[in-house]
């Protein structure tokens, strides 16, 4: 598919250059070298390489991948906004810990790793709060 934008050439999706695309059509039927050694040779997947000599096949491919997309098989939007969120959460909660953890190490805290602090004797959740007070008293 040609991007409606840019030319062929500054397109980052494009694999091959069609001197390429002869090139394999050429060496994949004088020399009946396997699909993968052509892909390898061109560093390319083999299914590529498949459909630059089948063009009736990725012809096919891509009626195919239309009728499977009608009945919303590859995108759900409502699953992909929960995924995100999760994943979002996650890197916040991950992006958290690693800051209270660094922080605790500033402060010589070792036995943070055990999960207490040594201002409180609370468990390493209560750094957060430490973290807060500290940057409202400045």
């Amino acid at each position: 598919m040609q991007s409606p934008i840019l030319p062929r050439d500054q397109d980052r999706r494009v694999k091959l250059t069609e001197a390429q695309r002869e090139e394999i059509k050429e060496l994949y039927t004088t020399t009946k070298t396997s699909y993968q050694k052509v892909a390898d040779m061109f560093e390319v997947s083999k299914r590529l390489v498949y459909f630059i000599v089948n063009p009736d096949k990725a012809e096919q491919a891509r009626a195919g991948y239309k009728i499977r997309r009608q009945d919303g098989r590859y995108y759900n939007k409502e699953l992909h906004k929960l995924a995100m969120r999760k994943h979002r959460k996650h890197k916040g909660e991950v992006h958290t810990w690693a800051v209270l953890n660094a922080y605790a190490k500033s402060r010589g805290w070792e036995n943070h790793k055990s999960g207490t602090c040594e201002t409180c004797g609370k468990y390493l959740k209560c750094l957060r709060d430490h973290i807060r007070r500290q940057h409202q008293n400045k």
